[in-house]
């Protein structure tokens, strides 16, 4: 994360690059394209089950230390204390504003703690279950229309 030209990094992820080339030698798994601007995981085209990828990760993660999420659109392995909660937090403290006092937008099974610890939670009609459930607001629009009218419901004027 970036704040005032300072770049704060969260976690790091040669734990997870060491997985993802054992992982590699058992599974035809594939990075994707945009893995490259990622910092804290490694992103994966979902052309293997991530039932597959989890269960081949107990094998290879023997300190218990990653996760395997799905967004539906990828697989992310990421350390298990790394998600987009956290890096909400060390914005919040960053900016001294309560993650209370704040909404989020989440469509996935990696949004579900930030729906459930902002303030208000907001989902996409397209959106996972899991991320459903855990919006205070789930709206009618689907993907990138969501956004005016989560924003619209709370009441802001666009």
């Amino acid at each position: 994360m970036e704040y005032n030209s300072e770049l704060y990094s969260l976690s790091n992820v040669d734990v997870v690059q060491i997985a993802y080339e054992q992982l590699q030698e058992k599974l035809p798994v594939k990075r994707l394209f945009t893995d490259r601007w990622r910092e804290t995981e490694i992103g994966l085209y979902p052309d293997v089950p991530v039932s597959d990828i989890r269960g081949m990760m107990k094998s290879i993660d023997l300190n218990n230390e990653l996760k395997v999420e799905t967004t539906g659109y990828a697989h992310h392995i990421c350390p298990k204390n790394m998600n987009k909660l956290e890096g909400l937090k060390k914005a919040s403290k960053l900016i001294d504003i309560g993650i209370n006092r704040m909404i989020s937008f989440g469509d996935s099974e990696n949004d579900v703690e930030i729906l459930d610890s902002c303030g208000y939670g907001i989902a996409p009609a397209n959106a996972m279950e899991l991320a459903k459930e855990a919006a205070n607001y789930v709206t009618k629009g689907k993907y990138g229309a969501c956004i005016r009218e989560g924003l619209e419901h709370i009441g802001m004027k666009l």
